[in-house]
C-alpha cells in the first residue's frame, strides 16, 4: 500500500498521473494508489517520464479534462451557461 494514501478517504475524482518512462512512481505504485482511492484514474501517457506535466501538455490537459468532464455534451453545456462579463459580454469586438 503506498504509505501517502493509506488514510486518504475522499470521493472526489482523483488523477493519478505519470510518464510510462518514470523512474520514481512505477506502474505497480500507481495502479494500487488509483484503486485506493474512492474515485481514483490511473493514467499513464507514453513515452514521458516523471515530469509528464511539463513535457507532455497536451496528453495531461486531455487526461484532467476527461476526468472533469466526461462527456463534450457536458463541457459545453457548462460552458455555454457561463455568465460573461466584460466588453465581450456585450458583443463587441476586442481591440
Amino acid at each position: 500500500m503506498p504509505v501517502l494514501l493509506r488514510d486518504v478517504r475522499d470521493a472526489r475524482p482523483t488523477l493519478v498521473l505519470a510518464g510510462a518512462r518514470d523512474p520514481v512512481a512505477p506502474a505497480g505504485w500507481r495502479a494500487e494508489a488509483a484503486r485506493l482511492l474512492t474515485d481514483g484514474h490511473a493514467v499513464t501517457v507514453p513515452g514521458a517520464a516523471h515530469n509528464v506535466v511539463t513535457t507532455a501538455p497536451g496528453p495531461v490537459a486531455r487526461a484532467i479534462r476527461d476526468l472533469l468532464t466526461p462527456d463534450d455534451e457536458e463541457l459545453t453545456s457548462c460552458v455555454s451557461e457561463t455568465p460573461r462579463s466584460g466588453p465581450l459580454a456585450a458583443g463587441s469586438a476586442a481591440s
